[in-house]
């Protein structure tokens, strides 16, 4: 019998009739005819592919086999899903409508349903199926991850059952290996513009929540656009990262991507990551000619993450890249813009338009957040790169360069070669708006007219603030109206506060080289520096030509607190300040050799005396006895402050530090100054050593005559505080055992020590060295006195002078036996303790219970055609797999903020929608934090912590935890107990912690911590920066390029594919780059180094201890010479097998199976 809607492209067996199962597969689904062949032997096959509702079709069929008296002990339904919502063509069945279906799923009568839908058990989905078994009176099984191929994170197991399940279907090992998907992502597999499998066809197919991917053989290839842009009106996931440099191209003719409003009028979410969208170009004027590369409209959410916008151009109000639209929500991460243009922008009315904005144009009432971006070239008319009106603006660790807001300039524009502000508030005059620009670098760009860089200007409440950023090498030059104000920055009509920034050679072809503030704005300035800033005439000599670092055209209040104002210059006056000299107060702020240009030698550092805060120096004073050549302020002192040169100085940020014997040194008002300098180092400290300390003068903290010790032990450097035991080793009763240790002063002031503290069986051999000179070492010998057998531990501590590391302090044991050589190994069997804890664990994680095999390592030979065939011992290990926790009860939250706290029995703990707390207790508990950003803690028990969506901070607590970050930037600390972290999509930030830890990354770029103990870590996708920590630990950086750091202890790293860089730090480590051109250094320590494939550097410093690289390549790769070490310093011998390198007799590296004859200079590099 057909039924409407049901496909009849497919023959049944004949004995169809007499199976008691049903599998209903929804259309639209990839591959689906896979799927009927590997199953329609097992139960009868309904493909859902026609108009109308699916769910009702279904109903029928069901109906229909009632009526024939056929018994149906189960139904199999596959279609895609997300958590709690059920996708059939194209209506979502979810907990909103659910009730509406009741009728029909009142009829269905079936014992049995099993959902293969992707994560619709996941979270407040498992209360949708709860619901959806209520209704149906049926056992109902599901999953909370994807379904799909394994290779995608998929499985084909439902993990969520709400009873005893009898009919399972038989989904073979061949078509699991064989289907190419996941049900919930869509896989673009052709370059085309429109048809089957095309970008087009994925988009307008797909469901509202989908994940739309691309086939790795696109990768480096383009997609063109050729019949226009591509419209998306549901929420949506396009993600390119299994496509390495895929680009999406407008092909110069079209916008590429429209982002609207759902069909039902609702507002759309749509997030792009790892993708290249370039050559969009638009031809409309106004808001239809905005957003080259992607046009979003009000309300929307867009989320761009490692995505690059290269030649762009939009032809209306702006946002050669992107335009965000009204009310509109913009998030922007590891993203490039590059070469994109409003330049000839135009209104509705055919005008320049006064937005503009080169890459990015931010419309009214909105919120923009900008992290880890990089801006390049861009060019608009208000805004080189980002024009943003009347919203909310934050931008972190992002970098504006050779922006360009020039072109705007012939109509009375062109302000903010790189950022343009008008307004951070819908500009009610109520609620405050706040635009803040946080650790971020502006280079090169050019305005004209207000603001080389940075153009802020707001509306009260509003505020702006520029913290730890640099503004460098930017220029204004003069608009139409003759204005050429603020080289670096311009800012007006708002409050605007300025911390530990740097402005440094900046231009202004008229006033206010570095900053020129205007209309009603407080202002404070605090451990900033300002050098090199010029105003200027401008080239036909009409500028003004003052206040060379700062200019200030308003009445407001104004703060100079802490900070260094030298080396600028004004074609005038005023080569530090001009302006507002009545309201401006200076504090502890050094003003040193600005200069003003003008025939009569005056008023070179200021154009009048500014309020004295107290503790300010000034140099050169005024160079004439006229009565308007005045002192910066009243009682200023003049003294040559004796700073360096413009440099970095500890934190990345150009500034001036204090030489010895400056006059700024303990010479400030510590009331009122901030607690660090520029640097973030702490203010004050007792620079001049007189026993007081005050606060220096200027962003920069001298600190002091200090000393500072550095702690060897063997070869090791030890650090203070550890707890770790350095074991002395085991030794029979009588046989002293001793062991010196190398105490280094690389301090600038003599260290002492005294009152050495041993524990009970180990005593000092001879006498503690009293002091250690500047730049000297000094060793003592510690001995175990080995009087009767035993295990002996506790801490040795020595007092000094090192105010940080006082007292120096750290574990030792060691073990006395009564008989050498029958020590007792313990009763773990050599070779198969596991690295990270194996053993039983009721939650289902499966951990491997064999280590890396010390045979990998040792035998891997000696040459590198042996490397090749091993890839250098990197055998990876499997990441665990694991179920939730069998629970007791369930604790559901609701779609608000909760605050969830289990009980004493193992529970489930489901947050759903709101930002959630939820905390387990004593029980193995299942705790799921939903759609938004949760905080879990697991306490005690075996728990299962998975964040779901949203970026959450997962706890793990006691015990042995599984903690899952899942979707989104996540924070997870496994805490106590042996654990298992995986990451998910997203950047996340992961802490095994103490015991013997698992992490997993996942997907992103994500930063991995071992903690104590023998941890394993695997960066898997990403760029991962990966930490082992302490304990002996085996770091994977997996795909891209990572960086892995074994720190403490004898530690195994393999960089996987990418260009690598590896550490192994302290102990006797073992390097692997694997593929790609790695960066190798066993820094101290015994190390074994082994490049792999590709063009690899092996570095060496002289402190290392003796090293060995399996795998030299001569003419390939490079043995590195850090900290100093150069090649007159090394002795190079061996014969026609090996290579010796040696520094003063010492053994620094053997290259084995390489000849000597054969190395020569090109063989090295200076790092």
């Amino acid at each position: 019998m057909a039924y409407p809607g049901i496909s009849a492209n497919f023959s049944f067996p004949e004995t169809f009739t007499q199976l008691n199962r049903v599998v209903f597969i929804d259309a639209s689904i990839e591959n689906y005819p896979i799927l009927v062949k590997s199953i329609k032997n097992q139960a009868e096959v309904i493909v859902l592919d026609g108009t109308g509702d699916r769910l009702i079709q279904i109903t029928n069929i069901l109906k229909n086999y009632q009526e024939q008296n056929r018994k149906i002990d189960a139904i199999y339904l596959f279609a895609h899903g997300r958590p709690g919502c059920l996708y059939l063509g194209d209506r979502a069945i979810n907990q909103l409508n659910l009730n509406h279906y009741a009728p029909q799923l009142q009829q269905w009568n079936i014992p049995e349903i099993f959902l293969y839908s992707c994560q619709i058990a996941a979270g407040y989905g498992a209360k949708f199926i709860q619901k959806l078994s209520q209704l149906t009176q049926a056992t109902i099984a599901a999953t909370d991850g994807l379904i799909g191929h394994h290779n995608l994170g998929g499985t084909w197991d439902l993990n969520y059952t709400t009873g005893v399940v009898k009919n399972p279907l038989n989904l073979s090992v061949t078509f699991r290996n064989n289907y190419p998907g996941v049900l919930g992502i869509i896989t673009v597999t052709s370059l085309a513009d429109s048809g089957a499998g095309s970008l087009r066809e994925a988009i307008a197919t797909a469901n509202s929540g989908d994940t739309i991917q691309f086939d790795s053989s696109l990768a480096n290839q383009t997609i063109t656009l050729t019949t226009g842009q591509i419209d998306i009106n549901k929420n949506l996931i396009i993600d390119g990262s299994n496509s390495a440099g895929l680009t999406i191209s407008g092909n110069n003719a079209s916008r590429v991507f429209d982002l609207r409003w759902t069909t039902d009028f609702q507002p759309t979410n749509l997030t792009l990551k790892n993708l290249t969208i370039a050559n969009g170009q638009t031809t409309g004027i106004g808001k239809a000619g905005a957003g080259a590369g992607i046009r979003t409209d009000q309300q929307t959410t867009l989320t761009v993450e490692n995505t690059t916008f290269n030649n762009n151009k939009a032809s209306g109000l702006g946002g050669g890249a992107i335009y965000s639209g009204y009310r509109s929500k913009l998030t922007i991460i590891n993203s490039e813009f590059n070469n994109n243009d409003s330049s000839q922008a135009l209104d509705d009315n055919s005008q320049l338009s006064e937005h503009g904005g080169g890459a990015i144009l931010i419309w009214s009432d909105s919120q923009a957040t900008i992290q880890g971006s990089q801006f390049t070239n861009n060019k608009g008319i208000n805004g080189g790169a980002i024009n943003n009106l009347l919203s909310q603006l934050a931008i972190k660790t992002s970098t504006f360069l050779n922006n360009n807001s020039t072109p705007g300039l012939t109509a009375n524009h062109g302000y903010g070669g790189a950022i343009y502000t008008d307004g951070a508030s819908p500009n009610d005059g109520i609620n405050p708006g706040t635009i803040r620009i946080t650790q971020s670098r502006f280079e090169g760009n050019q305005g004209a007219g207000q603001g080389g860089a940075l153009f802020l200007f707001m509306y009260p409440p509003d505020q702006a603030i520029v913290e730890e950023s640099t503004i460098l090498n930017n220029t204004v030059i003069k608009n139409a109206k003759g204005d050429a104000l603020g080289g670096g920055l311009r800012a007006g009509n708002g409050q605007l506060t300025i911390t530990k920034t740097t402005l440094a050679n900046n231009i202004a072809d008229s006033q206010g080289g570095g900053l020129w503030i205007g209309e009603g704005t407080p202002t404070a300035i605090i451990n900033s520096t300002f050098s090199g800033n010029q105003a200027l005439k401008g080239a036909d000599g009409s500028g003004t030509g003052v206040g060379g670092a700062i200019s200030i055209n308003t009445t407001q209040p104004a703060q100079i607190i802490n900070s260094t104002i030298s080396d600028n210059y004004a074609a005038f006056m005023g080569g530090a300040f001009w302006g507002n000299n009545q309201n401006t107060t200076a504090t502890n702020s050094i003003f040193n050799n600005n200069q003003g240009g003008n025939p009569w030698n005056i008023k070179h550092q200021t154009g009048g005396q500014l309020l004295d805060g107290g503790g300010n120096i000034e140099w050169p004073g005024p160079q004439t006895t006229a009565a308007d050549d005045v002192t910066v302020t009243a009682n200023i002192t003049i003294a040559d402050p004796k700073i360096g040169l413009l440099q970095d100085n500890g934190n990345g940020q150009l500034s001036y530090a204090l030489l010895s014997g400056s006059p700024a040194i303990d010479a400030g008002v510590n009331t009122g100054a901030p607690t660090t300098d520029q640097n973030g180092q702490n203010r004050p400290v007792d620079g001049d050593n007189n026993g007081t300390a005050i606060v220096d003068i200027g962003a920069y903290e001298f600190p002091g005559m200090l000393p500072e010790i550095e702690f060897i032990g063997s070869t090791n450097n030890i650090v203070d505080g550890t707890t770790t035991p350095l074991d002395f080793g085991s030794t029979p009763v009588g046989s002293v055992i001793t062991k010196t240790f190398t105490v280094k002063n690389t301090g600038n002031a003599v260290l002492n020590m005294s009152n050495l503290q041993l524990p009970t069986g180990f005593s000092l051999v001879g006498t503690l060295p009293a002091t250690v000179a500047v730049g000297s070492q000094t060793t003592f010998d510690v001995q175990v006195d080995a009087t009767s057998a035993t295990a002996l531990s506790g801490e040795l501590s020595f007092s000094t002078n090192d105010s940080d590391e006082n007292p120096f302090n750290f574990a030792i044991a060691a073990t006395v036996t009564t008989d050498p050589g029958t020590t007792d190994p313990g009763t773990t069997d050599p070779g198969t303790n596991s690295p990270i804890g194996s053993g039983t664990n009721n939650i289902g994680v499966v951990l491997p219970s064999e280590p890396l095999p010390d045979s990998q390592i040792a035998t891997i030979g000696d040459n590198s055609s042996n490397a090749s065939q091993n890839n250098c011992g990197c055998q990876e290990v499997s990441t665990p797999t694991f179920t939730p926790n069998i629970v007791e009860s369930i604790l559901n939250g609701t779609d608000v903020d909760d605050k969830i706290t289990g009980s004493d029995i193992s529970e489930e703990l489901q947050g759903f929608g709101g930002n959630d707390f939820i905390r387990g207790m004593s029980g193995n508990d299942n705790i799921f934090g939903g759609d938004r950003d949760d905080t879990l803690h697991g306490n005690m028990g075996n728990d299962f912590l998975d964040g779901h969506g949203g970026n959450d901070l997962i706890y793990g607590g006691q015990d042995n935890d599984v903690l899952f970050g899942n979707i989104g930037d996540d924070i997870l600390f496994g805490d106590l107990g042996n654990d298992t972290l995986l990451g998910g999509d997203g950047n996340d930030f992961m802490n095994g912690n103490q015991s013997n830890d698992f992490l997993d990354a996942g997907a992103g770029n994500d930063t991995l911590h071992g903690g104590k103990d023998n941890d394993i870590l695997k960066g898997n996708l990403g760029e991962d920066i990966l930490f082992g920590d302490l304990g002996d630990d085996t770091l994977y950086g997996g795909e891209d390029n990572d960086f892995l750091n074994g720190n403490q202890e004898n530690d195994f790293l393999c960089g996987g594919a990418g260009n690598d860089t590896l550490h192994g730090g302290k102990n006797d480590d073992y390097l692997c780059g694997s593929t790609g051109d790695d960066f190798l250094s066993g820094d101290l320590g015994n190390d074994t180094l082994m490049g792999g494939e590709g063009l690899d550097t092996f570095v060496f410093r002289a402190e290392d201890g003796s090293n060995t690289i399996l795998d030299f390549e001569l003419g390939q790769d490079k043995i590195g010479l850090a900290s100093g070490l150069t090649l007159d310093q090394l002795t190079i011998d061996g014969d026609q097998s090996n290579t010796f390198i040696r520094v003063s007799d010492r053994l620094l590296v053997t290259a084995i199976g390489v000849s000597v004859s054969e190395i020569t200079e090109n063989s090295f590099t200076l790092i």
